[in-house]
């Protein structure tokens, strides 16, 4: 267990570690601002009493090793039970991106499936991309994970459809840190205007 030259010159330094933490401090400070204005999306108007009941449990995570690496994670709303997912979730990855991910699954999938059927262009101006796995717990971004919603065939898009679940994403750099809570609100409330909220 012999330390390498890199590792040599970082164990000696905390430096590097402080920052790390002031980091992550901030990243989940801005998953608040995310919360916050996801919270104030005008969709949610069109629900009788205003914000839906399950958008008022948020909830935001923070972990060392997702692929190794730190991350946080806010789901906001978030509705998680047997027979039912929906959920806006937010990611900070380390070294990766930001991804902000409409996960649908159960009754909520079958509710708003008629809507989103017509909505395949309009999603696909959004940015979104589609999630091609079968595995609904994978968060990274890349070819064979995800595909833009513009490159999917219109029996693609009815197929994914027509799957157990539904996930839809748009990676944010996070070098436009200071950007990404518009940005991230923006695309949210695009994924919403299709579903008919």
């Amino acid at each position: 267990m012999i330390l390498t030259p890199e590792e040599s010159a970082l164990v000696v330094r905390a430096d590097w570690l402080y920052l790390k933490h002031r980091i992550m401090e901030k990243a989940i400070s801005l998953l608040g601002q995310v919360q916050e204005a996801v919270g104030q999306l005008p969709q949610w108007n069109h629900v009788p009493g205003g914000v839906p009941a399950l958008a008022l449990g948020a909830k935001i995570a923070k972990g060392e090793r997702y692929k190794d690496l730190p991350y946080a994670i806010l789901d906001y709303p978030r509705l998680f039970s047997r027979d039912d997912i929906f959920a806006l979730r937010t990611m900070f990855w380390w070294g990766h991106d930001f991804t902000a991910t409409l996960h649908l699954a159960g009754h909520s999938l079958l509710r708003h499936r008629p809507a989103l059927r017509l909505a395949q262009s309009r999603l696909a101006a959004s940015g979104a991309q589609l999630y091609l796995p079968e595995d609904p717990w994978q968060h990274e971004m890349g070819e064979g994970i995800y595909q833009p919603l513009e490159a999917c065939s219109a029996a693609a898009w009815e197929g994914a459809l027509e799957q157990d679940f539904l996930k839809l994403a748009k990676p944010f750099a996070l070098q436009d840190w200071e950007g990404v809570v518009p940005a991230i609100r923006a695309f949210y409330e695009a994924v919403l205007d299709t579903m008919q909220v």
